[in-house]
């Protein structure tokens, strides 16, 4: 087996770049007061570099004195320094530059077809300075923006920005951002940003761009008829990214009625309809941002409501497998803070998320009962999947904490108790008393309270500004044959239609199997041959068709009990199909369509 130098060779080929009397190549990069010229051999930037392969071929070079002249002005001479100790030594180190000399050994290396040290410092700049990019957003998505290569970086940023906009809009920089990017910005639904603040920074941005107005002229007492109209201008393609019917009726007296001027009529008409009759705008037709999730909440924001979904399914909650709708059910400010009031709006409601908020701290506590609150009294519920949790703020996605409920002490996740209102295994809990107490009893894995402490009283409890409890509903989107179903809920009472309402309201990603059987009306797995209509149909479509004909009940196979649509659904299913399904109605097609049928048939 052979031995590698690899070491020795760099050091060498160091000094030749250093010390040796041979170079044939003089590249002056920079410009203006930042000019420098570095000393080079053209053997070896050819063979490193396909760029200068190019460019210091005999058609292109320019000697003097039988020295070839190059000339780089638009790369900085601490970059080329960089990029130069790269070819000779196959050496970087950036852990001591800046963010703009990394930023620009990244064009630079583009330019220069160096695509190893370019997929380094692409890496670099994603791993270990996206502080700096996030700081600098406007000046990373317009650089890296006009370069085909740099997509990676560009669509790291822009996931970023979607998942917490706040550095990029309150940045000095935003009223500069390019057009296009903020138009492809709000275009998208992911977009983690209340629908207010985007109209607010949109007008920001808007009056910075138009001639006529900015920072010496954004009095809007002080503006014209044609100052309108400039703005108008500006901002005419973005007013229909707006989500206004997510806008609060007072905001938008307060912060869009003023602004009318700007928008276009049949728009801002289609808005106060829907305003003053609940009227959906037909026009403006995009959906609510972050569909996946919904929350009522006066405490966190809609970037918090997303990361308490992604700890439920303890996955990234860019990657959600559901939609998640956190419905309010009680509310301390208006139901009143104590016991008796919270029992009686969320006992039997099915799982749910707490929040907590502190009188005298920012930070909200919270947790997530996956069993749900019951009636019954002292006793211990088990379960894996609940955990407890801080946040900062109720905005801030920073300094998030959760703790999981241990291992060993499943049996103690959740403690049900008539004069307590939540408990989390008595580790975080609401007493009788109507206060708040924290108590490592070790059930769940890490300490949730230890910046409260100077809040608390000596027991370790206080009393809480706010609490809201939120219904967790799930939409799922995952795939359920129609077995998994009747298996999934097992009740001799519920027949084929309630498993095919069921299918159908988890919008279900049915078998080709599955869906050839479902073409055939009313049988499920008999080989009837398929009419060529129901052939092209979609098994929802299917499902729709039969759960509106009487004449299949004399078809239907012999399951026990046997297909009916004049059976009832037993009670509980009833009800877990109103709750859940009158709570996100407006979501899918699939969804209103079976709110259509649960409360026409009497099934």
């Amino acid at each position: 087996m052979g031995s590698k130098f690899h070491t020795d060779l760099s050091q060498e080929l160091l000094l030749m770049l250093n010390d040796a009397d041979d170079h044939n190549v003089v590249i002056q990069t920079g410009t203006g007061q930042n000019i420098k010229e570095f000393r080079a051999h053209s053997n070896i930037l050819r063979a490193r570099s396909p760029y200068f392969k190019s460019a210091l071929s005999a058609n292109w070079i320019t000697k003097n004195k039988n020295m070839i002249e190059f000339k780089k002005p638009n790369i900085h001479p601490t970059v080329f320094e960089i990029i130069l100790k790269y070819i000779y030594t196959g050496e970087v180190d950036l852990s001591n530059q800046s963010g703009d000399n990394i930023l620009g050994v990244l064009v630079a290396t583009d330019e220069l077809l160096i695509e190893k040290l370019f997929n380094y410092v692409q890496d670099h700049l994603i791993e270990k300075q996206f502080n700096w990019v996030k700081q600098n957003y406007v000046l990373v998505l317009h650089t890296v923006g006009k370069l085909a290569s740099c997509i990676k970086l560009y669509d790291y940023s822009i996931e970023s920005i979607c998942k917490d906009p706040k550095p990029l809009i309150t940045s000095k920089d935003f009223p500069s951002l390019d057009k296009d990017i903020l138009y492809g910005l709000l275009k998208r639904d992911d977009l983690r940003i209340e629908e207010i603040d985007a109209w607010d920074y949109l007008l920001k941005w808007g009056i910075e761009q138009t001639s006529g107005l900015g920072s010496k002229n954004n009095d809007r007492k002080k503006w014209n008829d044609n100052n309108y109209k400039a703005l108008k201008k500006t901002l005419d393609r973005f007013i229909p990214l707006i989500r206004f019917v997510d806008i609060s009726s007072s905001d938008f007296f307060d912060k869009i009625r003023p602004y009318r001027a700007v928008i276009p009529h049949h728009t801002y008409e289609e808005i106060a309809e829907f305003y003053y009759k609940d009227t959906l705008p037909e026009t403006t037709t995009f959906p609510s941002r972050n569909a996946k999730v919904q929350i009522e909440s006066k405490l966190i924001k809609l970037n918090l409501a997303c990361v308490i979904a992604g700890w439920i399914e303890k996955r990234n909650d860019k990657e959600l497998s559901n939609k998640y709708n956190f419905q309010l059910l009680y509310r301390g400010s208006q139901d009143g803070i104590n016991v008796n009031t919270f029992r009686s709006k969320c006992n039997n409601q099915g799982r749910c998320i707490v929040l907590v908020k502190h009188q005298e701290s920012t930070k909200i506590y919270g947790g997530y009962n996956p069993l749900g609150f019951t009636n019954c009294g002292g006793q211990w519920r088990s379960t894996s999947e609940s955990f407890i949790f801080s946040f900062e703020s109720g905005r801030n996605i920073q300094n998030t904490n959760i703790s999981r409920v241990n291992s060993s002490y499943y049996s103690y996740a959740i403690y049900e108790y008539s004069s307590y209102g939540f408990s989390f295994g008595n580790t975080f809990y609401m007493n009788s008393d109507n206060r708040i107490y924290f108590c490592n009893q070790g059930y769940y894995d890490n300490n949730i309270n230890t910046v409260l402490s100077p809040y608390m009283n000596q027991s370790g409890n206080f009393v809480p500004q706010e609490i809201e409890i939120g219904l967790a509903a799930a939409l799922s989107n995952q795939p359920i044959s129609i077995i998994a179903a009747l298996l999934n809920y097992n009740n001799p009472y519920v027949t084929i239609e309630n498993i095919v309402l069921r299918l159908l309201y988890y919008s279900v990603q049915i078998t080709n199997e599955e869906w050839e059987s479902l073409r055939r009306p009313g049988e499920f797995g008999t080989t009837k041959v398929v009419s060529p209509k129901r052939r092209m149909m979609t098994p929802y479509e299917c499902i729709l068709e039969d759960l509106s004909r009487t004449d299949l009940i004399e078809e239907a196979p012999d399951y026990p009990p046997p297909y009916n649509v004049q059976s009832s659904l037993d009670a509980k299913f009833r009800q877990f199909l109103e709750r859940e399904v009158n709570a996100s109605a407006q979501q899918s097609l699939y969804a209103q369509q079976l709110t259509f049928h649960c409360r026409t048939i009497s099934v």
